[in-house]
């Protein structure tokens, strides 16, 4: 096992990680405010 490899390997994918929640985020954070537009 590369060490060097599996490191850069697990900080891609908790970068990945932590962009797709932040986007998950501004999606949910969009349609409350929608809701609290129009509802």
């Amino acid at each position: 096992m590369d060490f060097t490899l599996e490191n850069a390997n697990f900080s891609r994918q908790n970068i990945l990680a932590k962009a797709g929640a932040f986007a998950q985020a501004q999606v949910n954070a969009s349609q409350s405010n929608l809701v609290g537009l129009f509802g």
